[in-house]
């Protein structure tokens, strides 16, 4: 038969205390690494989350960027279609110079006399002619011959012979501009390269 040896009892206390206290910290230790993984995996999920939400910012950015050219060449071509249907009229009306010896005009003879009564040849001249080949009537009508106003028609009707102004032909290559307002009250010019400019919209009460 055994003895029970009470010396032994507070050593088998602290076995017992150290194994409690293990096991306490172990149950410890494992809920902290469930909490950890729980915080990872959140992480995680919230990442592919951002990662998705970025890509799918970044696809609608690529789709805004299209939508964004597209809406811009549809509005250059509708700035060019009103462009062409504004200028419509306007491109149908011309002009041209021509370089003459002598001015063809009745009357000048008598206006070119020396002192002494003898009648002058006429001088050179440059002859303008416009010409409305539109199926409305252009207002307004200025020539100028080397940026000096040499007429002015208040209407030109359409399909009309051209209407000629004349200008003094000291200058041969003096370039010549017309000015007009078409039906929709745009005033246009148009340099004797043929080059035609908007120069806006006149207010006709």
């Amino acid at each position: 038969m055994s003895v029970l040896q009470w010396g032994d009892v507070p050593t088998w206390g602290l076995l017992v205390g150290a194994g409690v206290t293990a096991w306490f910290a172990k149950r410890a230790y494992d809920a902290q690494g469930t909490e950890l993984k729980n915080l990872q995996e959140q992480a995680d999920d919230q990442a592919k989350q951002l990662k998705l939400q970025s890509d799918q910012l970044e696809e609608q950015r690529k789709v805004n960027e299209r939508e964004l050219a597209v809406l811009d060449l549809q509005q250059k071509d509708l700035a060019a279609t009103l462009d062409q249907r504004r200028s419509e009229q306007a491109a149908l009306v011309f002009f041209w110079t021509e370089y003459l010896e002598q001015d063809p005009r009745a009357g000048q003879a008598a206006a070119n006399m020396d002192p002494a009564g003898q009648a002058k040849p006429p001088g050179p001249v440059i002859a303008v002619s416009v010409k409305n080949t539109s199926r409305q009537p252009v207002y307004d009508i200025t020539i100028r011959l080397g940026g000096n106003k040499i007429g002015e028609l208040r209407i030109l009707l359409p399909e009309l012979q051209e209407k000629i102004f004349y200008g003094p032909g000291s200058e041969p290559n003096a370039e010549a501009t017309l000015e007009f307002r078409d039906a929709s009250s745009n005033v246009w010019e148009r340099d004797d390269y043929g080059n035609l400019t908007y120069q806006g919209e006149e207010y006709v009460g």
